[in-house]
């Protein structure tokens, strides 16, 4: 009667050892071999190897890295990742300021262009409107054509600033009005007058003088908020 192909696959391996000391003294040999899908489910259950050392995988550095907690853990200490912080700047003031609350007869007042809260100014450009049937603005230099006003303290000197507009319009009632520093000079911080005016009373009542346009710039031509405040004043021929 023909043995079962299990039985007999195990009597081959059985008679293979028998037969073949040399090839099992091999540490090589000593392996047990896998059985076939077929011979798997009948075959008697056999002696576990030891596990040797090769069993265990050696962890490459990678690992070993990851494992072994640095020195900065190990100290209770971490490493903060300091994010750029950002400034908001203040929104400096723009103010007419004169020095009389009332223009009267045929005497000027003067009236500055007040900057404060100044974070490096370094230009300034203004645009001023106002009513030509009750002031007219005095010319600050007779010697040049057209009329224009006084550049402030800072802006004075050629070799420090360049006023790069000087206009007065008496008819249509506007002042235009822009001037720069020039390297090496330092920015403005702070305070400072940008400009000054005289006006000279023409009709009479109450006028309003308003800053119809602004803009401060730093050296990088970076423009700085502003809040603007007009001028009420009386005026009586």
């Amino acid at each position: 009667m023909p043995l079962p192909v299990a039985k007999r696959a195990l009597y081959a391996i059985i008679l293979m050892l028998f037969i073949s000391p040399v090839a099992c003294s091999s540490p090589a040999q000593t392996a047990t071999p896998v059985p076939s899908r077929v011979a798997q489910a009948d075959m008697l259950p056999t002696r576990t190897m030891p596990p040797t050392a090769l069993s265990t995988p050696s962890p490459s550095p990678l690992s070993i890295g990851a494992m072994i907690p640095t020195a900065t853990a190990a100290m209770g200490t971490s490493t903060r990742i300091q994010m750029p912080t950002f400034t908001a700047i203040p929104p400096a003031s723009v103010q007419l300021r004169p020095e009389a609350p009332v223009i009267q007869g045929t005497r000027p007042i003067r009236v500055d262009i007040a900057l404060e809260q100044l974070v490096d100014l370094y230009g300034v450009q203004v645009r001023l409107t106002f009513d030509p049937s009750k002031v007219q603005v005095v010319d600050a230099d007779p010697s040049l054509p057209d009329v224009q006003i006084s550049p402030g303290p800072p802006f004075r000197e050629r070799d420090r600033a360049f006023v790069a507009v000087n206009r007065v319009d008496n008819e249509r009632g506007t002042i235009d009005f822009a001037v720069t520093l020039l390297r090496p000079a330092r920015p403005l911080v702070g305070r400072a007058v940008a400009a000054s005016f005289s006006l000279l009373a023409k009709g009479e009542g109450e006028t309003r003088i308003e800053l119809a346009q602004v803009l401060l710039a730093n050296p990088q031509a970076q423009p700085q908020p502003v809040r603007t405040e007009a001028l009420n004043i009386d005026v009586r021929p």
